[in-house]
C-alpha cells in the first residue's frame, strides 16, 4: 500500500499537466467538433496526434509549427471528400506552411488548397523540411515570384504523392518551384498551370527532384526572352551554382506550350536530367524544341548532359527548329531506344535538330524516326558532329537526314530512306523498307496510341544492329542496380538482345552475357527488338503464342491474316511447317 500511496500523487500531477479536451487523450482532434479551426487544432496537438477535418471550407492560413502530426480529411483517398474539404486562403497569404524542420512523420493528407497568394509558394511552402503530402489538390493559387501551387526551398525533401496542381500561376513554376531542394514527386498531375516566364508545370532551380509517373498536361510558359523563358511542362536550370539533375521516369508531357523554347521540357545551364520511359505528345514551342530542348548559353556554369532513354516523341511542333528535340552547342545528349513520329519543325529537324561541336556530343542510338517533317532534315538535321547508329529513318519529309554546312558526322548501321548526305562517314546503312507491324494504326493517323512500329518477320532491321554502340544503362531501366551494362530493354520493355534463328546475322556483335540466343547475339536496328514468335506482341514467347500459332497453322485461308503475321517467321507469305520448326527453337530457347 505504501508504494500505491506514493504513486497516486505522481499520477495526479501527470494528469493535471495534460491539456484538456477529448482529443488530448485519444490522440485524435476533430475539427470543428473539438477545435473550431485547423490552426487551433495544430496548436493543441502533441507529437503523434491526428487531426481529422470534417468536410467544409476553412478560411485560414495554416502552419504546422514543426510538429510531427497528421492533418487529414475524413477520407483522403475519396476525391469527392477531398474536393469538399477546403483550405481557402482568401487570396491573402499562403495556404499551408511547413518551415520548422518537419519530418516525414508530419503528414498532410486529403485537402483542396485554393486561393493562396504569396511571394513564393501560394498554395504550400516547404523549407528545410521533409513532410509527407498526399492526395491533395492545389488549385487557383498564385505567387509573384515562384511556385504558384508549391514552393520547395533550401534543403526541402518532401514526399509528394497522388496530388494535383491545377490552374496555379507564378512568374516561374506555375505548378511547382523547386529551389535547392530534392522533393520526391510520385503520381501527381500538373494541369493548366501558367508561368509568366518559365516552367509552366514545374521549375527546378539547383534542384534534383525524383519525378515518377506524373502527368504534365496543357501547362504554359509565356516568357519570350531570357534564360528562364520556356519549358511549358518543366524547366531545369542551374541559377545558384548547383546543377539541376532531375530524374524523370514514366511521365507524360501532353499539349504543353512554350512561347519561346521547350514546349514539353527545357534543360538549360547545368542541367543533367535522366529522362526514362516518358511520352512527349502534342507539345508546342514558338521557337525551338517542341518536345524538348537542351540548351547552353553561358560559359559561367558547366555544360549539361541529358540522357533520354525509352521515350516517345509524337506530334510535337516547333516554330523554328527541332520539332521533337533541339540540342544546342555544349548541351551534350544521349538519346537511346526512342521513337519520333509525326513531329514538325518549320525550319529544320522535324524529329531532332542538333547544333553541336564536332566531337560527337550527341549520340543517337537505336531510335525510330517516322513521318517527321521540316523544311530541311525531316527526320534529323545536324549542324556539327553527331554519332547516329542503329536507327531507322522512314517516310520523313523532305528527307531522312540532312547534314548542314559541310560538317561531318558518323552515321552507321541505320535504315535510311533515300540518299545519305555525302558529308557523313560511317557504313552499314541500307535503304530498305523496315517492315513495321502497323505504322499508322487503325485510325490511319501518325503519332497516336494505336501506331505500332515494331518489326515484322523478314525486316532488314533484324539482327543488323551494332551491339558495341548501345549505351550504358545509366537509368537502370531493368531495376537490377547495374548502370554499366548495355541498356538491356527496348522501348517496349522487351529484351534488347534477342537472336532470330530465321535471320542471318549482319550486325556487329560483342560478347554479351545477357543476350538470348548466344553470347554473340545481334541487337536489331530501331527502337524495338524483334521477338520471334511473339504473336500476341506482349514482349515474350509463351504458351499463349503456342496456342495462337496452332490456330494460325491450321487456318483455312492458306495465307497470312493480320493476326498471324508474326508467325510467318521465314517471311515467305504463309504460316507453315517451316515456321513451326523455327517457332519450336525459339519456344524452347527463350526464357
Amino acid at each position: 500500500m505504501k508504494n500505491i500511496k506514493l504513486f497516486r500523487p505522481l499520477l495526479a500531477a501527470v494528469v493535471m499537466s495534460l491539456p484538456f479536451g477529448s482529443g488530448a487523450y485519444a490522440g485524435i482532434i476533430n475539427v470543428p467538433a473539438d477545435e473550431s479551426t485547423i490552426q487551433a487544432a495544430i496548436v493543441a496537438a502533441g507529437i503523434g496526434d491526428e487531426i481529422v477535418v470534417a468536410q467544409g471550407t476553412y478560411f485560414e492560413n495554416i502552419d504546422f509549427l514543426g510538429k510531427a502530426i497528421t492533418v487529414r480529411s475524413t477520407d483522403p483517398i475519396n476525391p469527392a471528400v477531398v474536393a469538399l474539404t477546403i483550405i481557402d486562403a482568401g487570396n491573402s497569404g499562403r495556404g499551408v506552411t511547413l518551415s520548422n524542420g518537419e519530418s516525414s512523420n508530419t503528414i498532410f493528407d486529403g485537402f483542396t488548397v485554393r486561393n493562396g497568394a504569396e511571394t513564393n509558394g501560394g498554395g504550400i511552402h516547404c523549407q528545410n523540411t521533409s513532410p509527407t503530402i498526399s492526395n491533395c489538390v492545389f488549385s487557383g493559387n498564385s505567387a509573384t515570384i515562384g511556385g504558384g501551387g508549391m514552393y520547395n526551398s533550401i534543403g526541402a525533401t518532401p514526399l509528394i504523392t497522388n496530388c494535383s496542381f491545377t490552374n496555379n500561376t507564378a512568374n516561374n513554376g506555375g505548378g511547382m518551384f523547386n529551389s535547392q531542394s530534392q522533393p520526391t514527386v510520385i503520381n501527381c498531375k500538373f494541369t493548366t498551370n501558367v508561368s509568366a516566364f518559365g516552367g509552366g508545370g514545374m521549375f527546378n532551380s539547383d534542384s534534383s527532384p525524383d519525378v515518377v509517373g506524373c502527368t504534365f498536361l496543357a501547362n504554359s510558359a509565356n516568357g519570350a526572352i531570357g534564360v528562364v523563358a520556356g519549358g511549358g511542362g518543366m524547366l531545369n536550370i542551374n541559377l545558384a551554382g548547383q546543377d539541376s539533375n532531375p530524374t524523370v521516369t514514366r511521365c507524360e508531357f501532353l499539349a504543353n506550350v512554350a512561347v519561346l523554347n521547350g514546349g514539353g521540357m527545357l534543360n538549360h545551364i547545368g542541367s543533367n536530367p535522366l529522362v526514362t520511359g516518358c511520352v512527349f505528345n502534342g507539345n508546342m514551342a514558338g521557337g525551338n524544341g517542341g518536345g524538348m530542348i537542351n540548351t547552353f548559353e553561358s560559359l559561367t556554369f558547366p555544360g549539361m548532359n541529358s540522357s533520354v532513354t525509352n521515350c516517345v516523341f509524337n506530334r510535337n511542333f516547333a516554330g523554328i527548329s527541332g520539332g521533337g528535340m533541339f540540342i544546342e552547342p555544349l548541351a551534350l545528349a544521349t538519346v537511346t531506344n526512342c521513337q519520333f513520329t509525326g513531329n514538325t519543325a518549320v525550319v529544320e529537324g522535324g524529329g531532332i535538330f542538333c547544333s553541336v561541336p564536332t566531337d560527337f556530343d550527341v549520340r543517337v542510338t537505336n531510335c525510330t524516326f517516322y513521318e517527321n517533317t521540316a523544311n530541311v532534315g525531316g527526320g534529323m538535321a545536324i549542324d556539327g558532329g553527331a554519332l547516329v547508329t542503329g536507327s531507322i529513318f522512314w517516310n520523313d519529309s523532305p528527307d531522312a537526314v540532312d547534314i548542314l554546312n559541310g560538317t561531318s558526322s558518323v552515321i552507321s548501321s541505320c535504315v535510311i530512306q533515300g540518299a545519305l548526305p555525302v558529308s557523313s562517314i560511317g557504313g552499314g546503312n541500307i535503304d530498305a523498307d523496315p517492315k513495321f507491324v502497323d505504322a499508322v494504326g487503325v485510325d490511319g493517323i501518325v503519332g497516336t496510341l494505336d501506331d505500332d512500329l515494331r518489326l515484322l518477320p523478314g525486316s532488314p532491321c533484324i539482327d543488323a544492329g551494332r551491339n558495341p554502340q548501345i549505351r550504358p544503362d545509366v537509368s537502370d531501366v531493368d531495376d537490377d542496380g547495374d548502370v554499366t551494362e548495355p541498356i538491356p530493354l527496348d522501348l517496349n520493355g522487351s529484351p534488347r538482345f534477342v537472336d532470330d534463328p530465321a535471320t542471318m546475322n549482319t550486325g556487329f556483335s560483342m560478347i554479351c552475357s545477357i543476350c538470348s540466343g548466344g553470347l554473340l547475339s545481334k541487337s536489331d536496328i530501331g527502337a524495338f527488338e524483334y521477338i520471334p514468335g511473339d504473336g500476341d506482341r506482349d514482349g515474350d514467347t509463351d504458351l499463349t503464342d503456342y496456342e495462337l500459332f496452332t490456330y494460325c497453322l491450321n487456318g483455312s485461308d492458306g495465307g497470312v491474316s493480320s493476326e498471324c503475321l508474326a508467325f510467318d517467321m521465314n517471311a515467305n507469305g504463309q504460316v507453315d511447317l517451316f515456321d513451326w520448326r523455327i517457332f519450336q527453337i525459339v519456344f524452347i530457347d527463350l526464357p
